[in-house]
């Protein structure tokens, strides 16, 4: 049977405040993990949301000067995230996209929060945030981390130097994270989520959503791959068909 415990070691507080006793709802950010499925960050905050009786808000931010973004960046990801907040709506969690810089304006959310909930970035500019939304907001803010299979602190202490050295880390600590996440039902709907600067339904069109902000320039998106869940699931569909006739076809070219 699935579990749905999320494993400690990948849970950690990132300030000393207790939960809001008057906040509205659980708000979580997403930010690093952004999909739907298979997200510990997101389970977690559905479970604190209902562990408050209260309702869920799943917010992103668009930052436009975001480091080396291009259009292409942008529209692929934003395919995505479409995709992902409409997939957290059907589940009863409110969406909100915001745009500007990230800690204001998710601050500006937690306003009215019990509890922020982060998932974890590991660029240095992704700390940063994230250490300065938990300085700046009043209430608990709860950092999930959700794309390594071993959380990195459980991998290792220290700058590994080479693969060689942190492999047999990871392969000594693999099988206790390699587990089913069940998804946790939403006790709580939100009829009204705070309001964003982009509607959800806008993101259908994520060329007209980058003009309207300024994300001009090239490189530009790329017609035939799309972001997403779906997207991704049929090319690794496709990928895994092409496989059945591998040791026939390894060496042709083409179509041919």
């Amino acid at each position: 049977m699935a579990s749905r415990l999320i494993e400690p070691e990948r849970i950690r507080a990132l300030n000393d405040r207790e939960p809001g006793a008057d906040g509205r709802y659980v708000l979580y950010w997403m930010q690093q993990s952004q999909r739907a499925e298979h997200n510990p960050a997101l389970e977690w905050a559905i479970q604190q949301a209902n562990e408050r009786s209260v309702p869920l808000v799943v917010a992103f931010c668009i930052v436009p000067d975001y480091p080396d973004g291009s259009p292409r960046h942008f529209a692929f990801m934003l395919e995505g995230v479409g995709v992902a907040l409409r997939a957290v709506e059907r589940r009863g969690a409110g969406t909100c996209v915001a745009v500007g810089d990230p800690v204001a304006r998710i601050a500006e959310l937690a306003a009215d929060a019990t509890e922020v909930v982060v998932d974890r970035g590991y660029l240095r500019h992704q700390r940063q945030w994230r250490d300065d939304l938990a300085a700046a907001v009043g209430c608990r803010v709860t950092q999930v981390e959700g794309d390594a299979v071993v959380p990195v602190d459980v991998a290792s202490d220290h700058l590994e130097t080479a693969a060689r050295t942190l492999r047999p880390k990871i392969e000594q600590n693999r099988d206790r994270f390699v587990r089913e996440l069940a998804t946790t039902p939403l006790d709580r709907r939100d009829p009204s989520p705070p309001a964003g600067d982009v509607d959800l339904d806008e993101l259908d069109d994520v060329t007209a959503v980058l003009e309207r902000l300024g994300i001009t320039g090239e490189p530009g998106p790329v017609d035939g791959f799309r972001g997403g869940t779906p997207a991704a699931r049929a090319a690794l569909d496709g990928f895994l068909s092409r496989l059945a006739d591998y040791d026939d076809s390894r060496n042709r070219y083409g179509d041919d």
